[in-house]
């Protein structure tokens, strides 16, 4: 069947679409007090994330920037500090994209020496939240694909399953049962028609805002 392709293509997009990240542990752990100064903070994460329209610090009780740049390997995130962390608290703030563009934000405390505070209050400081409209186009568009792409599969699977019992069939070998051709085929182009026009907004999404729909990065990666 002529549509046998694109939904199988539009099957494999969609299998990602419940699949996020999860952190599974940072070092050092959340609360946890250091007598000496760590050389990097590692999260691991479930699954391989990306950085690419992300960030991933560490701040310390000023907001001041106490970390260089952060660099991901597969599941682990490492950040690595400055030599000459004083001692006090210090505050752990990512941003990382899953395989499937969801992005996943948090926070952790670790104290070196003695807690100075309960860590920053990260609203106050801001960070690369997009619009709603992008992340609304990205969800609606996303999620009218993805159901459309199951509709299609369904549908294509449930006729192929009456085609080769003969269910399908009265005892003269007539068809007594609709096609469902034009159901199949109309969802799947409506499948790949929302796909295509979902990914600017996802781009978007991932990269922090519309100006990411140049940068080359983040468009491979969604």
């Amino acid at each position: 069947m002529p549509a046998a392709g694109a939904i199988v293509a539009l099957a494999s997009s969609a299998g990602t679409a419940f699949a996020h990240a999860q952190l599974e542990s940072i070092s050092p752990s959340n609360g946890e007090i250091v007598s000496a100064p760590p050389a990097e903070v590692v999260l691991t994460f479930n699954e391989p994330v990306s950085l690419t329209g992300g960030n991933a610090r560490v701040l310390d009780d000023e907001a001041t920037l106490v970390s260089s740049t952060a660099v991901q390997s597969g599941v682990a995130v490492t950040i690595p500090l400055s030599a000459d962390l004083a001692d006090g608290t210090y505050t752990i703030a990512f941003e990382v994209v899953s395989a499937d563009s969801h992005r996943i934000t948090g926070a952790s405390v670790f104290h070196v020496g003695a807690a100075s505070s309960e860590g920053l209050d990260l609203s106050s400081i801001g960070g690369g939240e997009v619009g709603w409209g992008v992340r609304t186009g990205a969800v609606v568009l996303s999620g009218i694909s993805y159901a459309a792409t199951f509709v299609a599969l369904g549908t294509w699977s449930f006729r192929t399953f009456i085609a080769r019992t003969g269910s399908g069939r009265d005892a003269a070998g007539q068809q007594r049962t609709p096609s469902f051709r034009p159901l199949i085929v109309r969802s799947a182009i409506l499948g790949a028609v929302t796909l295509v026009a979902a990914m600017p907004f996802r781009i978007a999404r991932v990269g922090g805002g519309l100006d990411a729909l140049g940068d080359n990065d983040v468009i491979r990666l969604s």
